[in-house]
């Protein structure tokens, strides 16, 4: 893999497993997200997106 960022690995792995903050990290494309069941298998989520705008 090429790294194209400046934010070291752990942080960028830090941000793509925080799934309770999509919404505030990308918030043009996750509109409302709701954690409904988590273990350590992991998580059912409800999400509202916003794909190519549309809602």
């Amino acid at each position: 893999m090429e790294r194209c960022s400046s934010l070291s690995q752990n942080k960028i792995f830090q941000i793509s497993t925080d799934v309770e903050n999509f919404h505030n990290v990308m918030p043009e494309y996750f509109k409302s997200l709701k954690i409904i069941k988590e273990n350590h298998y992991g998580n059912i989520v409800i999400e509202k997106l916003n794909f190519l705008k549309f809602p």
